[in-house]
């Protein structure tokens, strides 16, 4: 199992060579408005699941997030974070609602899957800014999912290939107020992630 220290090894090794390979314009183009909405729209599909879990603090997180703040990419699965004390009543309310329980995820949650095969992961978010970040969601129609700066703080210590490409393809898509707003969380919540965020808007720059 990767510790923090190790994936911020991967992150930082994955970075320079990003910074000594990339070339300029590298990137596909990105038209802003008509992906936003592709993320939108697809993310609008699972309103009927929201209706499910809606009463309880929760954020949309994982590729759903991505989605509403980078050119879409490919998803099939519905992914939540919840705090430890809401954990078990959002399941007890999926498996209500015909889910069963079909894996533990090892980094604190559950996996269900419905009758029609659908899945969806409860994640446990006990992140020291866990409180900020359910109570100031970004909302897209009915669903409150996790807000830029967050969702890049959340994957940043993942720290993943695909966790990178993802942070590159948000940061392009940030006005610079945003990507301000994510500097100043980043000071808050993690300071020592700076210089790799710095150099993530740089490359980001550069792709396109």
């Amino acid at each position: 199992m990767f510790t923090v220290s190790s994936n911020m090894q991967l992150r930082k090794f994955i970075i320079r060579r990003m910074m000594q390979h990339q070339k300029p314009g590298s990137g596909s183009h990105w038209d802003r408005e008509r992906d936003i909405k592709m993320g939108k729209d697809r993310l609008l599909e699972w309103e009927w699941l929201e209706t499910l879990i809606a009463d309880v603090p929760h954020v949309v997180i994982g590729g759903m997030a991505v989605n509403q703040f980078a050119p879409p990419r490919h998803t099939e699965d519905f992914d939540v974070a919840v705090a430890a004390k809401d954990l078990q009543i959002v399941v007890e309310k999926l498996k209500t609602a015909g889910f069963e329980v079909v894996g533990e995820l090892g980094i604190g949650g559950f996996s269900l899957r419905s009758p029609k095969g659908v899945m969806i992961d409860v994640v446990l978010l006990d992140e020291e800014w866990a409180d900020d970040a359910v109570q100031h969601p970004y909302r897209v129609g009915p669903f409150p999912v996790l807000d830029l700066p967050y969702l890049l703080l959340l994957k940043m210590k993942a720290s993943r290939g695909v966790d990178i490409g993802d942070m590159q393809r948000m940061l392009h898509g940030a006005s610079e107020e945003e990507r301000n707003r994510v500097r100043k969380v980043f000071e808050r919540y993690a300071p020592s992630d700076l210089e790799d965020l710095e150099q993530l808007i740089l490359l980001s720059d550069q792709a396109w």
